[in-house]
């Protein structure tokens, strides 16, 4: 046997024989996490009641301001509802939720993609984005809503964003507390 290292190439080369031990841990308290939430079904079941209210919301409020694209059929799609603005005003609706604390997606030219994910959002957290949305493109709108405004809608960070990126913020500190124990 030669005591040369010689690596495979491509991806292969950096492929380990064993998973760390960090990466073990973090996938023992991320699965902790979802048995604590009920497990996939149940998130599931939460993520479909969640988008259905979402959508229900929008187009009773806002079907003349936002089209929803995704798929209608809550087999079709995830959490994600895909917007577009009829009055081009995408950027505008983006950068005034991202400064009120909101996080969602932007796919130009004209698309904001919002996700209520089950596992930290609640239906609060979908009424409280609406009540911002309308704000936004209802002239005149003031809410009524005592989360709505800058410093308190700032302070909460509602995460209505992409289930990867903000999840791996959110679960991040459940994850090190878990570790810890």
């Amino acid at each position: 046997m030669s005591h040369n290292f010689i690596p495979s190439p491509g991806a292969q080369g950096y492929m380990l024989s064993n998973p760390s031990v960090l990466c073990c841990a973090a996938l023992r308290a991320s699965l902790d996490v979802f048995e604590e939430a009920g497990g996939v079904l149940a998130l599931r079941s939460k993520s479909e009641k969640l988008t259905g209210y979402l959508e229900m919301l929008l187009e009773d409020h806002l079907s003349q301001y936002i089209n929803i694209f995704t798929p209608r059929n809550p087999a079709d799609r995830g959490c994600q509802l895909s917007l577009t603005f009829p009055a081009g005003n995408m950027m505008e609706v983006f950068s005034k939720l991202c400064e009120a604390g909101v996080i969602c997606d932007e796919r130009k030219p004209d698309v904001i993609r919002v996700a209520p994910t089950p596992l930290y959002n609640s239906y609060a957290d979908v009424w409280e984005l609406v009540e911002q949305l309308k704000t936004i493109l209802i002239p005149g709108y003031t809410s009524r809503s005592p989360a709505i405004g800058v410093t308190t809608w700032t302070k909460r960070h509602k995460f209505m964003g992409l289930g990867v990126g903000v999840a791996v913020i959110a679960a991040a500190a459940m994850i090190i507390g878990k570790v810890r124990r």
